[in-house]
């Protein structure tokens, strides 16, 4: 939504193709924990225990739902020599006939490795909010990472992509979730 802010801009009315038409996994998780603060505040339930709690699942599901854009053929990586890239036939999306890096396979098993952690770091008893400041952390670097990869246009934010550019706001967000407890005694002291 935000590389596309300039579109909307001039034509309020795209917007509705856009509701209708996906955007990147960012959207989802961001728009998601925004819901469950809300349900978590709602319901006098502490966020950073039930976001803790979900972590390891978001990441096992990102896992998953990689696999689905491998399927479907979006979220293709660039064109490659390697003797591991992925060659689409009939794809709508991917260039079909030529090799590409499987960004797809690669994102989904980066996600299958931060679930690992996640439920190997989450086995002790931590502060609120640890966890899924682990799961913030690596994800944004993991998809930082697989952005310059990545074939398929999804917008730009200066020379960064769009998701690069989140990344680099969500890994933010993580350092301040795993020192919470230093900011907090700062705070109080």
């Amino acid at each position: 939504m935000i590389a596309e802010a300039p579109t909307v801009f001039k034509n309020p009315k795209s917007i509705i193709y856009m509701l209708t038409s996906g955007f990147v996994v960012y959207g989802g998780l961001i728009g998601g924990v925004l819901a469950g603060y809300i349900y978590c505040k709602k319901r006098g339930l502490n966020f950073l225990k039930m976001f803790d709690l979900a972590a390891p699942s978001m990441a096992l599901a990102q896992s998953i739902g990689r696999q689905g854009c491998h399927f479907a053929g979006c979220c293709y990586g660039r064109p490659t020599d390697s003797p591991f890239g992925v060659i689409f036939k009939e794809s709508p999306f991917a260039p079909n006939g030529v090799k590409l890096i499987p960004t797809q396979e690669i994102s989904s098993l980066g996600n299958l490795i931060i679930f690992l952690i996640l439920l190997n770091y989450s086995k002790k008893e931590r502060s609120d909010g640890k966890v899924a400041g682990l799961y913030i952390l690596l994800y944004s670097v993991g998809r930082f990472i697989i952005e310059f990869f990545r074939g398929d246009f999804r917008g730009n934010v200066g020379p960064l992509s769009t998701s690069q550019f989140i990344s680099i706001i969500t890994f933010v967000i993580a350092l301040i979730f795993l020192n919470l407890d230093k900011i907090k005694k700062q705070n109080s002291n």
